[in-house]
């Protein structure tokens, strides 16, 4: 766990020495040399993982880079935010979030990637999906590099077919989270870029994935697929949800703490192929987008509260750049808030390893 906390204070502490935000909105920015500043340190980061996960000291190993950095950068804004009002949250849209947020939990436990067994959790951190008798069809974990983990189940409550995918909990997903290199993918749409670590964390998870869909789905025509996941799961997940789509499925896509995933052609196809469910709070502003990067639309903004949220703590902003929302203020390291999206208790609770991105 020493490597994944190492990991966690170097992004702090990037983010909080080189991304500070002031009351004023950020925005994309076009730089002299900014740019590839924040390439060579996000590279710097991916060594940084490689000599941990290999036992070696950061600060001593030999194939280490020096995370030295200029004092001051001269950053322009080439692109104006999105300055529209937020809208108030459908009361009746809560429930529909927080039963997904339980999905979202229940890829943390164990117990749940046991093919034909009933989904479930400890800690009380699932109860209306333990209570409705869900089963989980397919099981994913422990890919080959990225450690993609998460389940398939059949809930015949909501009618739903649910793929949830697991937030950090290894070191392996933590060199993946750091691997924010931009690659283009034009297969998806002309222009669009990727985060490489997610695309490539995505793609290991994906066949079995589709196989198992497309079976539920000839099984249960009805079904609606929803493809849900936190932090690191929410980033797969918004990746997979698209490539599912591609193939001629809706997806219904909800996440909770998910990092941007792309760069503004992405996101916004993405934003526009089908139904997405952003939830936010005051953390999830990695990587940043002064290497390129976008959030796709809409946003469901948690405003004030970290449990016993009602629909009028959730503002919802268009954009995947405005002026309130995430974007809105200093960053934050506010890690209940992070850990707890709407549960009474943390949302990762019963991970084994006890850490998250």
């Amino acid at each position: 766990m020493r490597g994944a906390t190492t990991l966690l204070a170097i992004i702090s502490g990037l983010s909080g020495s080189y991304i500070q935000a002031s009351s004023a909105a950020p925005t994309p920015v076009a730089t002299s040399g900014a740019g590839d500043l924040f390439e060579n340190i996000w590279e710097n980061l991916v060594e940084t993982g490689k000599d941990i996960i290999g036992g070696d000291n950061p600060s001593t190993s030999k194939g280490s880079k020096s995370l030295s950095t200029p004092t001051s950068i001269n950053i322009k804004p080439t692109i104006e935010p999105n300055t529209n009002q937020c809208k108030a949250l459908d009361p009746k849209l809560l429930p529909k979030i927080l039963y997904f947020a339980e999905f979202a939990a229940a890829a943390y436990c164990d117990p749940n990637h046991v093919v034909g067994t009933e989904v479930t959790c400890a800690g009380g951190v699932c109860p209306e999906i333990t209570t409705n008798n869900i089963t989980t069809i397919l099981e994913f974990a422990n890919t080959q590099d990225a450690d993609t983990t998460g389940l398939v189940a059949r809930d015949d409550t909501v009618k739903s077919i649910v793929i949830s995918i697991r937030g950090s909990s290894s070191l392996r997903n933590w060199l993946a989270n750091i691997q924010a290199k931009l690659k283009k993918v034009p297969e998806i749409c002309p222009g669009c870029e990727v985060h490489s670590g997610f695309y490539e964390a995505m793609q290991e998870a994906l066949p079995a994935v589709v196989k198992s869909v497309e079976e539920l789905k000839r099984e249960n025509p009805g079904y609606t697929v929803v493809v849900v996941g936190h932090s690191l799961g929410g980033a797969i997940a918004t990746l997979m949800a698209e490539e599912i789509r591609r193939g001629g499925v809706e997806v219904d896509l909800y996440t909770f703490g998910a990092p941007r995933i792309g760069n503004e052609e992405l996101s916004t196809f993405i934003s526009k192929s089908g139904t997405n469910f952003r939830v936010t709070h005051t953390v999830p502003r990695l990587p940043p987008v002064i290497l390129g990067y976008q959030h796709i639309s809409p946003e469901y903004w948690i405003s004030k509260g970290d449990t016993n949220i009602s629909a009028t703590d959730i503002q919802i902003f268009e954009g995947g750049i405005n002026t309130g929302g995430n974007s809105n203020g200093p960053i934050s390291l506010n890690i209940p808030a992070h850990s707890h999206y709407l549960l009474p208790v943390e949302i990762s609770s019963c991970a084994p390893s006890g850490f998250e991105f």
